[in-house]
């Protein structure tokens, strides 16, 4: 269960100021769920939760999926503001494990500086000293530039030991690189799980890989969307050539449609699978305004206003 104590941070906002909705991202940024789910594991209500998750489905920071008659939430990783808002909840759980290992991360991390200079990047913290409030051994990952003298570490690693006796480091040592290739594979479940750790001392490197996949998805998704804004605005422009009107007033409203489509994980094939997926989202008179559009009929100003509707919903 996470607790309270674990969650005390304030991204901006009045409504991301409670601690309850804190609660709810610190979960959904490494799981999902349904409302029953997120509130037996944050220890909350169905009714405080569901009324707090329509609250952040809103400003777009989770994303629901439904499956049959079951709404999954998902922290919205394609949100231009997430990031940050990772960042945030990030430094307030490094605070906290700090506090919890007697200071030993950022103590460590300092030492190992001094010692190995530019050559340590930092490091990971992962397993069960993060998860747990009773655990065995420390797990941490440290980062390497390149090769480097195994002994000159482990002695390291000996001699704080023996300053911070009653904690004992379970560690491995690795560089930037190999991380960034298995990762990135996903073929070996142990770095997806430490990428779910907490960094010190290598805050932006971790930050910038785990969305580094997230940003190229949505840098496409923007590109495609203001190249399907910008068809659109050129056919407003040439009224009279319709045959020029048609083709592009089409073309743009549907680049549009295929980016918004993959904002929400969704694909489809040709443009009549796409308007059946989209068409979840849209009044009876905007999906009517598809269907004429497809045959040859184009009402200027209901194009326009559905372009802008889907269009803006990659840039809240």
């Amino acid at each position: 269960m996470i607790s309270k104590k674990e969650t005390n941070i304030i991204p901006k906002g009045d409504m991301l100021k409670k601690d309850l909705t804190n609660r709810i991202i610190m979960f959904l940024l490494e799981n999902q769920g349904s409302v029953t789910e997120i509130a037996k594991k944050i220890g909350s209500t169905k009714a405080r939760v569901s009324e707090s998750i329509r609250e952040l489905e809103s400003l777009n920071i989770v994303k629901k999926e439904v499956l049959g008659r079951t709404h999954n939430y998902s922290f919205n990783y394609l949100n231009p503001f997430s990031k940050e808002i990772y960042r945030m909840f990030l430094v307030k759980k490094s605070n906290d494990l700090n506090k919890k290992l007697n200071y030993l991360p950022s103590i460590l991390t300092e030492y190992l500086k001094r010692i190995f200079k530019k050559n340590f990047e930092g490091m990971i913290f992962f397993g069960s000293c993060i998860l747990e409030e009773e655990f065995r051994d420390i797990d941490v990952f440290l980062l390497f530039s390149g090769k480097q003298d195994l002994k000159t570490i482990e002695k390291a690693i000996k001699d704080f030991e023996t300053f911070y006796r009653n904690h004992k480091l379970s560690y491995l040592i690795g560089t930037k690189k190999e991380i960034v290739d298995n990762y990135l594979k996903k073929e070996d479940m142990f770095y997806q799980n430490l990428m779910k750790g907490v960094p010190f001392g290598c805050l932006n490197f971790f930050l910038d890989l785990r969305f580094k996949e997230h940003e190229a998805i949505l840098n496409d998704i923007i590109d495609r969307t203001i190249t399907g804004l910008r068809e659109v605005i050129n056919s407003l422009k040439e009224r009279d050539d319709k045959r020029y009107v048609r083709k592009h007033m089409e073309n743009g409203l549907f680049n549009i449609i295929y980016a918004f489509l993959r904002y929400h994980g969704k694909s489809a094939s040709n443009d009549y699978e796409a308007m059946n997926l989209v068409s979840e989202y849209l009044t009876k008179k905007e999906v009517q305004t598809l269907r004429k559009l497809k045959e040859g009929h184009i009402n200027f100003e209901s194009c326009r206003e559905l372009a802008i509707k889907l269009g803006r919903k990659v840039f809240m």
